[in-house]
């Protein structure tokens, strides 16, 4: 049985928010943006 494969865009995506975020001061919030856009993905 041939199973569906995931795209890797979403794996990235979610990859470097975790970086992302893991670089922001402790005293920021971080907002992430629900919708999919292309450029914004959360306010500081």
């Amino acid at each position: 049985m041939r199973l569906p494969k995931r795209v890797p865009q979403p794996i990235y995506e979610v990859a470097s928010f975790k970086l992302f975020s893991s670089k922001i001061p402790d005293n920021c919030i971080i907002r992430e943006i629900i919708e999919r856009d292309y450029g914004i993905d959360c306010y500081i």
